[in-house]
């Protein structure tokens, strides 16, 4: 959650495509949903608020922009109402079925939207960033077997 919605998603090391394995994407996706829908989005100086505002106008149109174009493209938004809230104010957002040739997977998102899709194989790093095909690497989500004594302690 930190990783993403930290600053409103507005900082460069946030995580911009999160890939799930898919044993796991349906329940990883309703635990973040469920998460997310418990943010509070607001100025600070109306009490504690989890997403405060972005940065500029300019900032919420790209937002809204990303997250309209990979709605076109096929991906699905799994909480429904508007992506902007009125002020700098952008709701946090979630994305699903989301594909690599989708800008919101290509370019640094900076806003509260996560952007998730489904994984089979565990993600390789590039042989180089230069021959990168994404701007960005994912943040992967997988689940490994538990062993004799269970879940392994970290």
């Amino acid at each position: 959650m930190k990783a993403k919605f930290r600053n409103a998603g507005q900082a460069c090391i946030a995580a911009n495509r999160i890939l799930v394995q898919d044993s796991v994407h349906d329940l990883f996706c309703q635990k973040l949903t469920a998460a997310v829908a418990a943010l509070t989005v607001g100025p600070a100086a109306d009490g504690p608020a989890d997403i405060g505002p972005l940065i500029n106008p300019r900032a919420i149109e790209k937002v809204v922009h990303l997250v309209a174009q990979a709605e076109a493209a096929g991906a699905r938004r799994l909480a429904p109402g508007p992506v902007a809230l009125g002020g700098n104010f952008v709701a946090p957002t979630i994305l699903v079925d989301v594909t690599p040739g989708m800008a919101l997977s290509c370019e640094e998102i900076f806003g509260p939207v996560a952007a998730a899709a489904a994984s089979t194989t565990r993600p390789r790093p590039p042989a180089s960033p230069t021959t990168a095909p994404t701007a960005w690497p994912p943040m992967p989500i997988r689940r490994t077997r538990p062993g004799p004594g269970g879940w392994p302690r970290r």
